[in-house]
């Protein structure tokens, strides 16, 4: 599921290539979702990032599509579940984060 974040979102490139073709863990460097801060994910799909799911869960967000899935580093994915998932619905500020976000990742979006 990583990898399909990562294919999809254009802050995302690989580091470097490397001119041997065994040599297949590349780490692909990202941004985070919220904060903008580096994030690395490694092509076996180690990372320390989290899986955001813009619209919550409990909001309805559907856990499966790349639309509604971004890379969050801990600290900012942790604030938000935190602060608005639980609010999402309630016409309030955690409607105006996720609609930020949404607004984000779509023009994030690589085809």
């Amino acid at each position: 599921m990583v990898f399909s974040i990562v294919a999809t979102d254009c802050t995302f490139n690989l580091m470097y290539t490397h001119p041997d073709p065994m040599v297949t863990n590349i780490p692909w460097r990202g941004k985070c979702i919220h904060c903008n801060a580096g994030i690395l994910v490694h092509s076996d799909g180690a990372t320390t990032a989290t899986i955001e799911h813009i619209n919550p869960q409990c909001n309805g967000g559907d856990k499966f599509d790349p639309h509604n899935l971004a890379l969050a580093c801990v600290r900012c994915n942790n604030e938000k579940g935190i602060r608005h998932d639980k609010h999402a619905g309630e016409g309030g500020r955690a409607d105006e984060v996720i609609a930020a976000l949404q607004f984000r990742r779509q023009t994030r979006w690589r085809s």
